[in-house]
Parts: C-alpha cells; structure tokens; sequence
C-alpha cells in the first residue's frame, strides 16, 4: 500500500456528527438566550474550537464564550454524543486497512473523553492504536501539534508514508505542517474546494473510496 501510517479525523470523517453537535448547540443558545437566528449553517461549528466559532457568530467575549461551552458540554455529555452515525462503509474500510498492516490512528479536535465513548461505543475503537483529542483545559489546541504529537509518540519517521483523512482546511493544513499527505473525505462538512484549497493531496468520495487511493483492494 501507499500509506502505512493513516490518521483520521472524528466528525465528518469517521462519523456524521451533526445531529448531536447542531441539538447541542441550540441547548447552549437557549441556555444563554441567544436567537437561534444567529445559528446559521452549522457545517461552520464543525472543526474549529468551539469558544473561537460561538465567540465569531455570537458575538460574545471570551467569558461569554466559555460559557455557551459549558452549556453546550452539558448537553452533549449526556445525549450529544450518542446521536452519530457512522459512515456506510467506513468499518469495512478501517477492518480492511488493518488487514493490510496499516496503522490507524484517530486525531480530533474534540475532547479525547468524547472521541473515546463514541468510538467505543459504536465499535470502532480496536481499530486504532490511539485516540488523541483534547482535554478540556486546553481545547484550543491545533490539530497539527495533536498530530504531531501522535507522530512523535510512535516514533514514525517516514513521514512519505502517512497521510491525514479529513473533511475540513483544518486537517489539510496539520498534515502540511507536519509533512503529511492530506486526503480530503468529501463525504463529511467540507467542500472540494475547501478541502483543495487549503492542500488536500487526493479527494475520496466515500469512506471506500479511501482504500482506492491507499492503493488497497477490498477483498
């Protein structure tokens, strides 16, 4: 295969997270009596830190902005987190990759905590070797340290050999940062353009279409 090493973002990658973001953020708007006129697209809340999003389009300071997070984290801890799907095809993917020696690895911007239980709990978990997300301390980390991070803890030096999956600008500019090729899934929130713009090496139309790319046959 083209890639031994293969680090996938969370939301609009491995899962289709948008309900239980889009519930949650409405919990918080309401909890702080904002207009849900303010919602607008919620592809945009996807990806970024929440505090720089709800703080953007809400026009709240930075207190304001902690705040819709606590609020938003009280929803999702409970229901949030459980209202995902996963991908048609994904596990057949991350079971056939596995098959071929690739390492797997999952690199978020979300919360490690949540990463872990909907991985877990949708089966997905034993296929990757880590789970890297953030902790709620320091939930603005950028994506490319967490990579690196992982990159790091692994000892990975050929760096010819990996990529990043992803749906957003944010995980095409970590895999350039670092040195990574950067595989932008269009079956998540961001667009082609986006996704090309910002450095995406291949484009995979669907989560199979990420073995073709990786030079993997389906068996």
């Amino acid at each position: 295969m083209n890639y031994q090493h293969l680090f996938f973002d969370l939301d609009g990658t491995l899962v289709d997270s948008q309900e239980g973001i889009q519930n949650a953020i409405c919990y918080a708007m309401d909890a702080l009596g904002i207009s849900r006129d303010k919602l607008g697209d919620i592809k945009k809340y996807i990806g970024p830190p929440l505090v720089v999003s709800f703080t953007k389009y809400w026009d709240l300071d930075e207190a304001g902005g902690n705040e819709a997070v606590r609020r938003y984290r009280e929803y999702y801890s409970e229901k949030g987190w459980r209202e995902v799907r996963v991908y048609d095809g994904m596990e057949q993917t991350l079971k056939t990759l596995q098959k071929a020696g690739a390492g797997l690895y999952v690199v978020t911007s979300k919360p490690t905590v949540y990463a872990e239980k909907i991985l877990q709990h949708y089966g997905l978990a034993p296929y990757f070797k880590t789970i890297c997300g953030v902790d709620f301390k320091h939930d603005q980390e950028k994506k490319q340290d967490l990579l690196q991070s992982v990159i790091d803890q692994y000892g990975i030096k050929d760096l010819s050999v990996c990529a990043m999956i992803g749906d957003r600008s944010y995980d095409m500019e970590a895999a350039k940062s670092v040195g990574t090729a950067a595989i932008g899934a269009l079956f998540g929130f961001g667009s082609a353009q986006e996704l090309q713009e910002t450095g995406a090496d291949a484009l995979a139309q669907s989560p199979l279409d990420i073995l073709r790319i990786g030079g993997i046959t389906e068996e």
